[in-house]
């Protein structure tokens, strides 16, 4: 390497050499000092033309790798980054047993909601949840291990280790933390058009890890294993929604400064002996115990209750109460399905829902033939009705909704339902009625009802499928009943009839 640096500079050095052997010579003509000086300022010249190249080639290859250990570091977590830039010999990073505390949470339902996402759509709203609990882990300094679909491995005490005790009481205040933030990701979710936000379940263990790297010579991970992984597995498997569940060396560590509840046995798989759970409820110093604060982040509101004044009997009955006046809002008394008002509403978030996804949506309206000619008591007539809306919540699709639209109609929103399916699939409610008989004052009568369809179609309103689907159900009425009727919602396009 010597010899190539020697050999890049040789004429410049000879230069410099004549130059020295000149100023030492005190009798120097003029002429021949000027040609020295000239050959002197020549290789001054290509000199720093050499260095200006170097110096430019130089910075753009740091360019280029500052870009990729940017590029880099997503993939891996900041302590493995900074320890691995930061090496200065070739030796690997050895796998050994060090006592860490694992953190573990995923989305409760999020399959479900995923099955209904476009891939675009599933994309954002993932992303959102992990880049705001990603910032999380990095502020309370855990090492993030993976991501699983909506699931987060984290981990405390390696890279970096500063106490057991240090590490389990950072990780439960970033759990703690992560459910807060839940909150506000719930509004906005809420807010996008998504009628049942998700909610987090998390589980912390403590305990001694096997550390390091694992795989192949091709391709290695850095990661954990050991059983305190599968306990916080477990653990958040077991928690509730807005959960933390801790085991109990972990709450050892962290119980002078976090409320918990108190203690659960839970029989845990892969785990032979039952294991002790504690639930993480706050930090101490934001607690009252005689106010405890619930708040409603979807509407914006916050309920104080101050046990000093009120007994928990009352509170229940209070709480038993405001139940059932919600649920009498929004529901038929009879049927027990969402009455005409609550209905229309979740047919809105389903249109919106249709829109954004461009997913196919049915609706239609099943009407009790006759019901005003039998002659009873109006009990009576309640009662067969709701046997009729039993049958059909039994003939539908668990995704289907069915609400009651009228005195003697219902209404069935069925998502996923195009226009090449909702006759056939609209008659077998219709046949699941007529197959049945119902027992009216001692006698037993077989029902039917008429079907009138439609599918939604984007860029109408709310006000026109209800006139869409009601000409439908005119059609199947005016021949007599026991019909399926189905028609376009924006211009009648296909008209299939079932007796």
């Amino acid at each position: 390497m010597s010899t190539d640096k020697d050999s890049l500079f040789s004429k410049e050095r000879v230069i410099v050499k004549s130059a020295e052997n000149l100023l030492k010579n005190s009798d120097i003509p003029l002429e021949t000092l000027l040609g020295s000086y000239r050959k002197l300022l020549k290789g001054y010249k290509k000199l720093l033309r050499h260095a200006t190249t170097l110096t430019r080639v130089s910075d753009n290859q740091q360019r280029k790798l500052n870009t990729l250990l940017e590029r880099l570091g997503r993939y891996v977590s900041f302590q493995l980054f900074k320890k691995i830039a930061e090496e200065k010999d070739d030796n690997e990073i050895k796998a050994r047993r060090t006592k860490l505390t694992v953190f573990f949470s995923d989305l409760k339902d999020f399959s479900y909601t995923a099955s209904h996402l476009e891939g675009e759509t599933l994309s954002e709203f993932l992303n959102s949840y992990l880049e705001t609990m990603t910032k999380i882990v990095i502020k309370w300094g855990g090492t993030l291990d993976k991501y699983m679909g909506d699931a987060i491995m984290v981990f405390f005490g390696d890279p970096e280790f500063i106490s057991d005790k240090d590490h389990a009481i950072r990780c439960v205040k970033m759990a703690i933390e992560m459910r807060e933030q839940m909150k506000g990701l719930r509004k906005k979710w809420y807010k996008m058009g998504y009628q049942e936000p998700l909610h987090s379940r998390m589980g912390i263990a403590t305990g001694y890890c096997t550390v390091g790297n694992f795989g192949s010579s091709e391709r290695m991970d850095y990661t954990i294993i050991g059983s305190p992984v599968n306990l916080a597995s477990r653990l958040e498997t077991a928690a509730d929604v807005d959960e933390i569940f801790i085991s109990h060396e972990t709450w050892g560590y962290i119980n002078d400064e976090i409320i918990c509840d108190a203690p659960l046995t839970l029989n845990l798989k892969g785990f032979h002996q039952q294991i002790i759970a504690h639930k993480v409820l706050y930090l101490k110093g934001n607690d009252n115990n005689d106010v405890f604060c619930i708040l409603d982040e979807i509407r914006g509101e916050n309920i104080e209750i101050d046990f000093s004044s009120i007994s928990k009997n009352e509170l229940i009955r209070i709480i038993k109460l405001q139940e059932t006046l919600k649920y009498r809002a929004i529901h038929d008394l009879t049927t027990g399905l969402m009455n005409r008002e609550a209905i229309l509403k979740r047919l809105e978030v389903e249109m919106s829902r249709s829109e954004r996804e461009s997913n196919a949506l049915g609706v239609a309206l099943i009407e009790i033939d006759t019901l005003h000619r039998i002659e009873q008591s109006d009990a009576v007539l309640e009662d067969v009705v709701r046997k009729i809306a039993e049958i059909i919540c039994t003939a539908i699709r668990d995704y289907d909704i069915c609400g009651r639209f009228d005195e003697s109609v219902f209404i069935l929103i069925s998502p996923g339902t195009g226009i090449d399916t909702i006759p056939c699939f609209f008659d077998r409610i219709r046949k699941s009625v007529e197959n049945k008989k119902i027992l009216v004052h001692g006698h037993q009568m077989r029902m039917t009802v008429s079907v009138g369809g439609t599918c939604y179609e984007k860029k109408i309103t709310l006000e026109s499928l209800l006139q869409a689907v009601e000409a439908a159900l005119s059609k199947a009425r005016k021949k007599g009943g026991n019909n399926v009727e189905c028609i376009r919602s924006s211009i009648e396009c296909f008209n299939k009839s079932y007796s």
